[in-house]
């Protein structure tokens, strides 16, 4: 975080270690409070955003982190955070100018001089990039096929997977959530198929890692799981971050 922005003094870092600690009211109404007196509290403006991603409120995030760039446009990490919610909502081009403003502004930073030459050649490849993976895509239909999903509409929430398919083709998020579809029924092995085609989109699709895990052991194919585990590991060495929870499921 920036030193060398002006913030009530102890109120700040308690709302972030609260947010840490997974106390996202009590941290919230501390960072209104501050916002309240003032309205252009970069950091306080990013501490929401990061508030509001932690709860999947992912156009919140992206705008408090917007916003943040806007008032202080030297602050690194705001600057990052936003090119996180420009990957995650499909936004780079929106987000250009502040992201490269910050590198220039941060000559030292090398992972946020890296961002600004990604978007500075953008094109749809930045939204396949390894981080870009790492943080999924926002899909509003997929939002809505996982919410019926959550609320037990079996039939509803597979057929929203299917339409998502059928208009832009195989996405991850789709097959994890037809394979907990087919997990539910008791179909194992179509749903153990289904994650494999998940981890064939993005192999840094978390979900679909453990839940083959799962499924490997219901139907017999923990070392096929730990084969695919180790293809995805060979293509994306990032992978390595679930391993310790990937084995976990597996010897549970």
């Amino acid at each position: 975080m920036d030193s060398n922005l002006n913030l009530p003094e102890g109120s700040t870092e308690l709302a972030e270690q609260m947010i840490e600690e997974g106390r996202l009211p009590e941290a919230a109404r501390i960072l209104v409070n501050i916002l309240q007196e003032n309205p252009a509290d970069a950091r306080v403006l990013n501490d929401i955003g990061i508030l509001s991603w932690v709860q999947g409120a992912w156009e919140d995030a992206y705008l408090m982190f917007r916003r943040s760039c806007e008032v202080a446009p030297e602050y690194c990490d705001a600057a990052m955070n936003l090119f996180d919610a420009a990957l995650k909502l499909r936004r780079i081009p929106d987000a250009k100018r502040f992201i490269s403003q910050a590198a220039l502004l941060n000559p030292e930073s090398e992972e946020l001089t890296i961002f600004a030459e990604a978007v500075e050649n953008n094109s749809n490849n930045i939204y396949n990039s390894e981080r870009a993976l790492k943080i999924g895509i926002y899909d509003p239909d997929i939002a809505e096929a996982d919410r019926l999903l959550k609320e037990g509409d079996i039939m509803q929430s597979s057929a929203r997977y299917l339409d998502v398919i059928d208009k832009h083709g195989p996405n991850a998020d789709a097959y994890c959530g037809l394979g907990i579809v087919s997990y539910y029924r008791g179909d194992f092995r179509d749903a153990f198929s289904l994650f494999l085609e998940s981890l064939k989109v993005n192999p840094f699709k978390k979900d679909s890692l453990l839940n083959l895990a799962d499924t490997a052991k219901i139907c017999g194919l923990v070392e096929d799981a730990r084969k695919i585990f180790s293809t995805c590991l060979e293509n994306c060495p990032g992978v390595a971050d679930y391993i310790e929870e990937f084995e976990a499921v597996l010897d549970a």
